[in-house]
């Protein structure tokens, strides 16, 4: 059985920021739309097969990697919670989930 995805606050922080900056980049949602696609594309399999996603050093957290970023999303008996969307260019010392 799929499971519910749920987005905190921070993760849909982290898209919306994201999908902005490439607006305002590439002057077009072009780009935004493709990777919406790709993500929800990628949160529906991992809904399905939750432990597809590869362990990470915080605890009951595992990560997708959607073309350059890092989504982080954590299980529960019935939901798939989407914790964040990382920028894997920045800055991995400033992570905290």
């Amino acid at each position: 059985m799929d499971k519910q995805i749920i987005w905190t606050q921070r993760a849909r922080d982290d898209r919306k920021r994201i999908f902005e900056y490439w607006n305002s980049h590439s002057k077009s949602t072009i780009y935004s739309t493709k990777l919406n696609t790709l993500i929800k594309q990628s949160l529906k399999l991992t809904s399905k097969y939750p432990r597809i996603g590869r362990k990470t050093s915080f605890e009951q957290v595992r990560l997708r990697i959607i073309k350059n970023y890092f989504l982080f999303y954590k299980i529960t008996d019935n939901h798939l919670i989407v914790l964040s969307i990382w920028d894997c260019k920045q800055d991995q010392t400033n992570l905290k989930l």
